[in-house]
């Protein structure tokens, strides 16, 4: 069963849809803004690579439609104001 979350790129206001269990876009689709950073994996030994929380937002169980647009909205007129 897919768990589908949407994420928001905290550069550009860019929203779109991602499966859990894909790796994360290592770039925006829109700004092209690098979105994701090499982690040690907490269970194993290993580095994997996962979202960079101070570059996206990822919205999953429990956001609303609403909550998304707010943060796409917000962020797209910060970027109006620079």
């Amino acid at each position: 069963m897919a768990r589908i979350y949407d994420v928001v790129c905290k550069s550009c206001g860019a929203k779109w849809a991602w499966c859990k269990y894909d790796a994360p876009d290592e770039q925006c689709p829109v700004c092209g803004e690098l979105l994701t950073q090499t982690v040690k994996d907490c269970n194993e030994d290993r580095m994997v690579t996962d979202w960079d929380e101070g570059k996206v937002i990822v919205f999953g169980v429990g956001s609303t439609n609403l909550d998304v647009e707010q943060a796409v909205e917000k962020i797209k007129s910060e970027r109006r104001l620079e």
